[in-house]
């Protein structure tokens, strides 16, 4: 792997600003409306972008149910679960809390 140029450092740029921006957003939103309706809203929105990029592929042999299980654990409850805590903590602590994700992964991968 070689290093990274100009293009790879503003892309990561600009999803790390995206990525950042999100939490500050949700945390806006979740003032507004329920946190199940944002939750809903945001991944009804991906799912349809993702929809649009696998209909122009159109790849064979997708294992739909198993997508579905997918999505649902690990983006819809998650997401709902992260957006219903916003409601009582900051989206700074609550950004730092999903930041250390992989660190918890790691000790429990060991219990």
């Amino acid at each position: 792997m070689g290093r990274m140029g100009t293009e790879e450092w503003v892309l990561l740029i600009v999803l790390s600003t995206l990525w950042g921006a999100s939490w500050l957003f949700m945390g806006i939103l979740v003032k507004e409306l329920p946190p199940l309706t944002i939750s809903a809203l945001r991944l009804s929105i991906a799912s349809l972008l993702i929809g649009l990029i696998l209909a122009s592929r159109r790849p064979k042999d997708l294992p739909w149910k198993e997508l579905l299980i997918l999505g649902v654990l690990n983006n819809t409850i998650p997401y709902a679960l992260i957006l219903w805590g916003q409601i009582y903590i900051s989206s700074s602590v609550a950004s730092i809390i999903n930041s250390t994700s992989p660190f918890f992964t790691l000790i429990f991968a060991h219990l």
